[in-house]
């Protein structure tokens, strides 16, 4: 993958195409971009250490979280699974699954 900012790390735009992509709520997407990136850690963090599941389930992505736990993505523990200090995700958050 060819960066369109030279001094971009890589990884770090990887990460930052998944978690676009993950927006898309698209399942086709989704599969076209790890597909792609073949060996790139779907359960790797950004902001607040929070995973790509993290945010489809944070925001309500049905298709985005359950293709990416068909892809792989670990589903933590409540205990794990810490956003920030004000927000923690329950794992009756995942119910949709």
């Amino acid at each position: 993958m060819t960066s369109p900012f030279p001094n971009e790390d890589p990884q770090s735009l990887a990460k930052s195409i998944l978690f676009e992509v993950v927006l898309s709520d698209s399942p086709e997407l989704i599969n076209e971009f790890l597909d792609e990136n073949v060996g790139f850690d779907i359960n790797c963090t950004i902001n607040l250490n929070q995973t790509a599941l993290m945010f489809a389930a944070k925001f309500n992505y049905y298709n985005a979280a359950r293709t990416l736990i068909e892809r792989g993505a670990e589903i933590k523990s409540p205990s794990q699974i810490q956003l920030s200090r004000n927000f923690s995700l329950q794992k009756s958050d995942l119910r949709f699954l």
